[in-house]
């Protein structure tokens, strides 16, 4: 079940899928609060560096999607 979006909640629970859980830990070295808060200031920085959900984050990070290589998360496929 869905809810509607409230601004004012101080809980964020929802199902994780596997390719987002995996992510998550990632991020947060096999933390899941960790790669939350490590994800949260990354949008953070890009946000004040002029990023909007709107533009395309590789035209804004000035990458080619053709040419660039794909990164290996170190330890991303121990989960």
């Amino acid at each position: 079940m869905v809810y509607p979006c409230q601004t004012n909640t101080v809980w964020f629970k929802r199902k994780l899928d596997d390719a987002d859980r995996k992510i998550i830990l990632a991020a947060g070295s096999g933390n899941l609060t960790d790669g939350w808060h490590h994800l949260l200031e990354t949008y953070q920085k890009l946000w004040e560096l002029g990023y909007r959900p709107r533009k395309d984050l590789y035209d804004f990070l000035g990458a080619d999607m053709q040419t660039q290589e794909k990164p290996v998360v170190g330890g991303s496929d121990a989960f």
